[in-house]
């Protein structure tokens, strides 16, 4: 899912599941604001960075499960500011 150029997202009790292996990431966040996501699951057959952010301020991750082959769950490349897991 990509997202940009939003203020004001809410998202609960998501689910990924993949037929197929697939390298890239399955949340990308670019010039998001306000961001709230709880209960998110992903599988093991995601990438190794399976949510990146660019750009991101106030944004809150409660509840996730994500693979434990991912590398860092949620991965800000650039521009990150008040981000939180939890």
């Amino acid at each position: 899912m990509f997202v940009r150029h939003v203020d004001g997202l809410k998202m609960k009790n998501i689910s990924f599941r993949l037929e197929a292996p697939d390298f890239r990431s399955a949340f990308v966040m670019d010039d998001v604001k306000n961001l709230e996501i709880e209960g998110l699951e992903l599988d093991s057959k995601g990438g190794s960075n399976p949510v990146v952010l660019r750009n991101v301020s106030q944004a809150e991750f409660r509840f996730m499960k994500i693979v434990e082959n991912a590398i860092e769950h949620v991965k800000c490349i650039s521009g990150c500011n008040e981000v939180s897991v939890k």
